[in-house]
C-alpha cells in the first residue's frame, strides 16, 4: 500500500469519526445517555455518551475499506470482532451499569478469542503460558486505558498520539494503527477542553483492547524485547493504574471507586490547564512509544527500554503521590 492511499485511509478516519461524534452526541441528548454531575466529578452539566461509537466507527470502518481492497491477515478480523464485543459491553454498561464482574469475563473472553487467533506474545515458549500472560496483559491494558478516561481530552489524545508513533514506526499494522489515532484524533475535536462529549466505557474499553492487542502484534518474536515493547506502549495507563492503587490503599479506600486522585487530576492541582494537561500526558505516551518502537527495532537495547520504563514509572508515581487530591469517591 503506498503512502498516499495510507495517509487517505487516516484522514478519512479524522473525518469519519469526527462527523460520527457530532451525531452520537445529538443521539444521547436525544436519548438521554449523559453522564451527570456529582460526586468526584468536575463538569457542571449533564455531558452526552455515545462518542464511543464514532471512535469504533472511525477505526473499524477505514481499516475495514482498506482490508477488503488490499487484503489484511485474518486474525485482524478476529481482533476487530473481539473489540466490537467489548466496546457493545462498554455501550450496555454507559446506558445501565453491568457491574465489574460480568465486564471482566467478557473482556478475558475476548482476549481469549485473540489469543486464540494467533496473537500471543512470545515470553515463554510454552504456548499455554504465553497464551494466559497475553489474556492478563490485554485486560489489564483495556482496564488502565478504561481508569485513564478522567478529564477532557486524556484518553483520546495519548492513545492516539501512541497509535501515531507505533503506526508510523511499524510496518506490520500501519492502517489499523492509524486508523485507530485518526479516530482518536476526529473524536478529539469535540473532547478537547471542555469537552462537549464523552467517549464512555464503550469508548475507553474499545481503545484500551485495540491498544492492548496492537502493542503484542508489533513486539518482537523474543522474551524481553517483547515484554519491553508492551510494557513501554502501556506506560502512561498502566503508570496511573499503579498511583491510584497505591494512593486508595494508602488511604484505605478501596481501589476501584472514582475519585480525583489519578494522574491527569494531580497534574491540574499543580497548575496545569485541562488541556496542558492533555498535551503533557500525549507528549509522554508518544516518548514512551517512541521507545518502544527503537526497541522493536533492535536500535535500543530491551534491557535499557525496560530500565527506562523502571525508572520512568517510579519516578512519576513518587512525584505524583507528594501531589494533595480530593476525597470524594463514588462506584465506577
Amino acid at each position: 500500500m503506498t503512502a498516499p492511499v495510507i495517509a487517505a485511509v487516516f484522514v478519512i478516519a479524522v473525518l469519519l469519526s469526527a462527523a460520527a461524534t457530532e451525531g452520537c452526541r445529538r443521539l444521547a441528548l436525544r436519548l438521554g445517555v449523559t453522564d451527570r454531575p456529582g460526586g468526584y466529578k468536575q463538569h457542571r452539566e449533564p455531558i452526552p455518551y455515545l462518542g464511543g461509537l464514532a471512535i469504533v466507527a472511525g477505526t473499524l470502518g477505514p481499516a475495514a475499506g482498506a482490508a477488503v481492497l488490499f487484503g489484511a491477515p485474518p486474525k485482524l478480523t478476529v481482533v476487530a470482532v473481539a473489540a466490537l464485543v467489548v466496546a457493545a459491553t462498554g455501550l450496555a454498561d454507559d446506558v445501565e451499569p453491568l457491574g465489574p464482574v460480568l465486564r471482566l469475563v467478557v473482556e478475558t473472553g475476548a482476549a481469549l478469542l485473540v489469543v486464540l487467533a494467533g496473537v500471543r506474545l512470545a515470553l515463554s515458549g510454552v504456548w499455554w503460558l504465553d497464551a494466559a500472560a497475553t489474556v492478563a496483559w490485554i485486560v489489564l491494558l483495556t482496564n488502565a486505558v478504561n481508569l485513564l478516561d478522567n478529564m477532557d481530552g486524556a484518553a483520546a489524545a495519548a492513545v492516539g498520539v501512541v497509535a501515531l508513533v507505533l503506526g508510523l514506526g511499524t510496518a506490520t499494522l500501519t492502517v489499523p494503527l492509524l486508523c485507530l489515532a485518526g479516530a482518536c484524533a476526529g473524536f478529539l475535536w469535540h473532547n478537547r477542553p471542555p469537552a462537549r462529549i464523552f467517549m464512555g466505557d464503550a469508548g475507553s474499553l474499545f481503545l484500551g483492547f485495540c491498544l492492548a492487542t496492537g502493542a503484542v502484534l508489533v513486539a518482537p518474536p523474543t522474551p524481553l524485547p517483547a515484554a519491553t515493547t508492551v510494557l513501554l506502549v502501556g506506560l502512561l495507563p498502566l503508570l496511573d493504574t499503579a498511583l491510584v492503587v497505591i494512593s486508595r490503599r494508602r488511604a484505605g479506600r478501596k481501589w476501584y471507586l472514582g475519585g480525583r486522585d489519578h494522574t491527569a487530576h494531580r497534574l491540574r492541582t499543580v497548575g496545569l490547564s485541562a488541556g496542558q494537561v492533555a498535551g503533557v500526558l500525549a507528549c509522554g505516551a508518544g516518548a514512551a512509544a517512541t521507545l518502544a518502537v527503537l526497541v522493536g527495532a533492535g536500535t535500543v537495547t530491551a534491557v535499557a527500554g525496560l530500565v527506562v520504563w523502571l525508572c520512568a514509572t517510579t519516578a512519576a508515581v513518587t512525584a505524583l503521590l507528594r501531589v494533595p487530591v480530593c476525597a470524594v469517591s463514588r462506584a465506577s
